[in-house]
């Protein structure tokens, strides 16, 4: 581990900083979203749950720093930078945000403690539990029963953010309504599905 090792701190002290900047200034976020391309294959439509861990800053050198320290743990960050003169380092790679959160959870207090706890304990089970797709042992699909539940995990997630994401589109009560009305037309579901 080159950067960590030439700035004499050990793979437990630079997990521990980043955890204290993710508390700080970091999230979890899971973007749920419809892939179009997918909504024939899959039996919820298409529909997907994307998770991230993102910090964010306006200092540059700070979020430089973050980005080579997770490179150090063999992280693959993406940096972003706004016109509003914030920055986003980000982990959008399933495998690395699995194994943060799972790492993190070791250091992290208060909510953001909670998050990754609901995130580790249940959400990624059902992340794994996923059915794979015809022959390829790397892509999954999602059914609507893991979905639900995937869902429900997401919702307790987000209850525990500092601002509520009540205002969500896209909860259990969505979902429930909308494949509820679509399990009474089978016109709809056949064009969804």
């Amino acid at each position: 581990m080159t950067g960590a090792g030439q700035a004499g701190l050990s793979v437990r002290e630079v997990l521990a900083y980043l955890v204290g900047m993710f508390d700080g200034e970091g999230c979890l976020t899971i973007n749920i979203e419809k892939d179009l391309r997918k909504r024939f294959i899959s039996e919820t439509g298409g529909w997907r749950i994307i998770p991230c861990v993102q910090f964010t800053n306006s200092d540059n050198g700070i979020v430089r720093h973050i980005a080579q320290l997770l490179a150090t743990l063999r992280y693959h960050p993406s940096i972003q930078r706004y016109g509003n003169g914030s920055t986003h380092v980000r982990l959008f790679r399933m495998e690395e945000v699995k194994r943060f959160c799972t790492e993190a959870r070791r250091y992290s207090c208060g909510e953001k403690a909670k998050q990754l706890a609901i995130f580790v304990d249940r959400l990624i089970p059902i992340f794994d539990a996923r059915p794979y797709v015809g022959t390829d042992a790397l892509r999954r699909s999602w059914t609507k029963e893991l979905f639900l539940r995937a869902i429900d995990s997401v919702d307790e997630i987000n209850q525990h953010k500092r601002t509520r994401r009540s205002a969500r589109k896209y909860t259990r009560e969505y979902f429930d309504e909308l494949w509820g009305m679509l399990a009474d037309d089978p016109t709809k579901a056949r064009f969804n599905h």
